[in-house]
């Protein structure tokens, strides 16, 4: 058992090809098919999002109650539409790129996988590069917004306590 790893890594090594067996084409199927699935899921959740977003400016503009706000008639309640518009339009803008990029993964990868296509499977590795920085970055912003939300409360609760 243990020779015929060595030899199958020695093989690997010296051909320096990549070496695609029965079950990593399943496993790649099979997140193609998932893939798909939640990229359909960001669309639909985008357009909710953007659906969301008009509907928080309309309803500022008319004054329909907020929690917060009271009646919504006075300019608080238009800002805080607006405000929670650009918000929606943001994430809905992040959930289509992440639906593109899970998209064109799955899509190349189907087609690398059905026609045994090099080229189509390193376009679909590199829209996962694509989706993965993307995350990446939401990340490292979402952190960085956390951070300076404890020290703003820090702050804030040194200075009224």
């Amino acid at each position: 058992m243990e020779e015929s790893r060595n030899q199958e890594n020695s093989i690997i090594e010296n051909n320096n090809d990549l070496v695609i067996n029965q079950e990593i084409k399943s496993n790649l199927l099979v997140f193609a098919k998932w893939g798909r699935f939640l990229g359909i899921i960001c669309y639909v959740s985008a357009a909710f999002m953007l659906a969301l977003g008009a509907f928080f400016i309309f309803a500022g503009s008319l004054g329909i109650n907020w929690p917060v706000f009271g009646n919504g008639f006075g300019s608080a309640g238009i800002i805080y539409g607006v405000s929670m518009f650009f918000l929606m339009a943001i994430y809905g803008i992040v959930y289509i790129f992440i639906g593109k990029y899970l998209l064109g993964a799955t899509k190349q990868t189907k087609l690398s996988i059905e026609t045994n296509n090099q080229e189509a499977l390193v376009k679909g590795t590199d829209n996962l590069k694509k989706l993965f920085t993307l995350l990446g970055i939401i990340t490292i912003i979402g952190l960085c917004i956390m951070v300076l939300y404890f020290i703003f409360i820090g702050i804030a609760v040194a200075f009224f306590v």
